[in-house]
């Protein structure tokens, strides 16, 4: 015949908690500044990817095979914070454009004004722009019609920030 013998082993800790003696995980605070460029495809060879930059320095860059994440220096971060803001980023159309005021001009009974004419481009490679600052979020399409040297320059810096190849002229 067998026998079974349980036995219990109980205790007791009466030290403090240990959850509030481990220090508390670093809140992670969300960036003041988010940038995103995204380079579609055109009809040849174009590279085509999206890189994120944040304002904590955080690079993310995004193609059809890969997802590379990567880190630069706040400066660099605030260099680019620059650039955006000399170029009024904000007040910009959705093509890139500086608001146009109509300008009108009267003789006699007759007033005629001018407007603003744009170029669609059909085969070229986009760089669509976000910039998130705070609660503001604006994109600019930049499809290389026309010669807007800054965007290209801001297009350009943030592929040097992130260490993406650059684009071959478009």
């Amino acid at each position: 015949m067998w026998r079974t013998a349980l036995l219990f082993v109980c205790a007791c800790w009466t030290g403090p908690d240990p959850a509030e003696t481990l220090p508390a995980p670093a809140a992670r605070t969300q960036p003041e500044l988010v940038v995103t460029m995204e380079r579609t495809p055109c009809f040849g060879h174009c590279p085509v990817y999206t890189v994120e930059i944040d304002g904590n320095g955080a690079v993310l860059i995004k193609d059809a095979d890969t997802v590379t994440r990567g880190h630069t220096t706040r400066s660099k971060v605030r260099q680019l914070a620059r650039a955006i803001e000399s170029a009024h980023f904000f007040e910009l159309d959705e093509q890139g454009h500086p608001p146009a005021q109509a300008q009108c001009v009267t003789s006699g009974n007759t007033s005629t004004c001018s407007i603003r004419s744009f170029t669609l481009c059909t085969d070229t490679s986009h760089a669509i722009i976000t910039v998130k600052r705070g609660d503001r979020t604006h994109t600019v399409d930049d499809a290389h019609c026309s010669d807007d040297r800054w965007l290209m320059s801001l297009e350009n810096m943030i592929d040097a920030i992130a260490g993406t190849p650059k684009p071959q002229e478009f």
